[in-house]
């Protein structure tokens, strides 16, 4: 995934971690700390989510995944250097509960400033 910022993130589920999804096709994961800045506070990122509508098997051995990755011709990193990728791993987050927590901003740093300048 191409970021905003220009990082090149390698985005992985957790080992031997298969995708299930919900009854509407969809898979819901995220990248903790990966999304936009948090209004207020540039320094600290909200939660990067991604949408997969895929079907995938219950389990899978690591010879099927190696022959399944080897028939579609999926090359390790997309071809990309392994240097220029910064390797991520997605959870499940709720989103509700993310949008919520980045609403809460500490504005001590802002404060600090303001009272130096008065």
């Amino acid at each position: 995934v191409q970021h905003l910022d220009d990082r090149k993130l390698l985005v992985r589920s957790k080992p031997g971690e298969v995708l299930r999804p919900r009854r509407s096709g969809l898979v819901l994961k995220a990248v903790k700390g990966a999304g936009m800045p948090i209004h207020q506070d540039p320094f600290n990122f909200g939660n990067l989510f991604l949408v997969v509508t895929l079907r995938f098997p219950e389990v899978m051995s690591e010879a099927t995944g190696t022959a399944l990755k080897s028939m579609l011709g999926i090359k390790e990193a997309a071809g990309e250097s392994q240097e220029d990728l910064e390797e991520v791993f997605c959870e499940d987050i709720d989103p509700l509960s993310s949008a919520k927590s980045s609403k809460k901003v500490t504005t001590q740093a802002y404060d600090e400033d303001d009272e130096e300048h008065h």
